[in-house]
């Protein structure tokens, strides 16, 4: 076993001895045995009662949980030993709070976008007094105005989306006013197919349920359209958008039958419209994923629906946070969620919990990443 020299200061100044250590043995056991005869010949080395034994060599503290062999030390150059405090530990944290049901405000983001896609459309189709040898029937402007109404609804619905989960906005807005046209498009010719079924005699009864049915069919295909680039991630959206389309579009045909000002009742249902189909589109998934990462504040202050960052994970998704350059990720690893920091990242904190590696998280854990604050919420049990 080769012999070592440790330096180390004592109250009386700089000390210097030899001792072998065995380079085959984790240095823990053996740096305690030479504090220890250290103190037996009144050799003690400068620092505080409660204080550990910390090895230095060519500058560089130690990993004494390995043998010096693994760590390269050799003989030519001194150990240095100094006493430092203990690593204080961390606070025994209180039982991790089951799954609770509530409702996301993703919700009312999907929602508000599709008010907001709806709104527009409408105040574009407005404008159409007389399009001349452009639209020469109210069948051609009918699919005109549902186009319309698909392109807002669609590129607000997935705009929103991608705002929410800080992607590509402008790619999620034309991503959703092409498939809107196309849901559209379909639907329209779906309803125009049923109102070519009425007669000059049919009666008002008919004439209500021709045009709830054909709103219906605009409005579920709708939805199925601006379904469908999330489709592949999870297939139930699409009956989500269907379900939700149908029910929406059902209340506008119904108010659009009313009787007073047309243009009122219009706007009453493309809104209904709007609304339904983007919150069908986006809310029932959200609830149905396993956890809820959500904006909780920034600079100390509580994020509206305008400013919400939400993802909704599960087992194939994950959340990239940070502005300019991703800070921290969570993801579903090792059978449960845990938030990793970002390469160079040094300000995560879990919890109260200043992190330099992927961590576990616990339901309603918080996530501070300079002066925004995230919180993890669980909506159903998962794998430990």
């Amino acid at each position: 076993m080769p012999a070592y020299t440790f330096d180390f200061t004592s109250d009386a100044g700089a000390e210097r001895v030899q001792f072998t250590l065995d380079d085959d043995r984790p240095l823990t056991p053996q740096l305690f045995q030479v504090h220890e005869e250290l103190r037996q010949r009144g050799l003690v080395i400068r620092g505080g009662p409660n204080d550990e034994i910390a090895a230095f060599w060519n500058g560089v503290e130690v990993d004494q949980s390995q043998t010096a062999q693994q760590l390269g030390l050799s003989p030519r150059l001194p150990i240095e030993l100094r006493l430092r405090p203990a690593p204080s530990k961390a606070p025994r944290r209180a039982p991790e709070l089951p799954p609770q049901h509530f409702i996301a405000k993703g919700w009312a983001v999907a929602a508000l976008a599709g008010f907001f896609g709806a709104l527009v459309a409408w105040t574009l189709a407005a404008g159409f007094v007389d399009l001349g040898d452009v639209v020469d029937s109210y069948a051609e402007l009918d699919g005109v105005v549902a186009m319309l109404l698909g392109a807002g609804i669609g590129a607000a619905a997935l705009a929103a989306d991608a705002w929410k989960e800080s992607r590509n906005v402008a790619l999620g807005g034309l991503v959703g006013a092409v498939v809107g046209v196309l849901g559209a498009v379909l639907g329209a010719a779906a309803g125009g197919a049923l109102g070519g079924s009425l007669s000059a005699t049919s009666t008002a009864l008919a004439f209500v349920g021709v045009r709830v049915g054909a709103w219906s069919l605009l409005a579920g295909a709708l939805g199925v359209a601006i379904s469908l680039p999330a489709g592949r991630r999870d297939s139930r959206r699409l009956l989500d958008g269907l379900l939700f389309g149908l029910v929406g579009g059902a209340l506008a045909g119904l108010v659009y039958c009313f009787p007073g000002p047309a243009d009122a009742w219009q706007l009453l249902a493309f809104v209904l419209v709007g609304t339904t189909v983007a919150a069908g589109a986006s809310g029932p998934s959200l609830q149905r994923s396993a956890a809820i990462l959500e904006l909780e504040s920034l600079d100390r202050r509580a994020v509206g629906v305008l400013t919400l960052r939400e993802w909704g994970l599960d087992e194939r998704t994950g959340a990239s946070l940070g502005h300019d350059r991703e800070t921290a990720r969570v993801e579903w690893t090792g059978g449960r969620f845990a938030v990793r920091p970002g390469d160079g990242s040094t300000n995560v904190v879990v919890s109260g919990h200043p992190i330099a590696t992927a961590i576990y998280l616990r339901n309603h854990d918080v996530i501070d990443l300079g002066s925004a604050r995230y919180r993890f919420r669980r909506l159903r049990e998962t794998p430990a």
